[in-house]
C-alpha cells in the first residue's frame, strides 16, 4: 500500500519524468527506512513482551554499542520510540 499510492499518483498526475522518478525514489527510500526501523526495534518489542525465553536482549544489544550517553544506557522500549528518534533514523544515511 505504501508503494502503491505513490505509483498511482505518478502514473495519473505527474507528467514530468524527473519529478515522477524523484517521488518514486523518495517513496522507496522512506518505505525501506520504515521497514528497517521496525526491524531495528524488534528486539526491544520482544524483550518487553518476554518472548525471548528469559534472555534480556535489551542489555545484550546495548553491550554491542559503544560510546552511549548516560541517559541512553537505561532507556527501555517503548520510551525509545519517539518522533525525534524516528526523524533521526529517517535522516541518517543508513539503509
Amino acid at each position: 500500500m505504501a508503494m502503491l499510492v505513490p505509483m498511482i499518483i505518478v502514473w495519473n498526475f505527474i507528467d514530468s519524468p524527473p519529478i515522477g522518478s524523484a517521488i518514486l525514489v523518495h517513496a522507496t527510500i522512506t518505505w525501506m527506512k520504515l521497514i528497517s526501523y521496525a526491524h531495528a526495534n524488534e528486539d526491544y518489542r520482544l524483550s518487553a513482551s518476554g518472548k525471548q525465553g528469559g534472555l534480556d536482549t535489551h542489555y545484550a544489544t546495548l553491550a554491542l554499542i559503544e560510546n552511549l550517553e548516560d541517559d541512553d544506557v537505561n532507556i527501555q522500549y517503548p520510551e525509545n520510540v519517539t518522533l525525534s528518534n524516528l526523524m533521526y533514523f529517517w535522516c541518517a544515511p543508513t539503509l
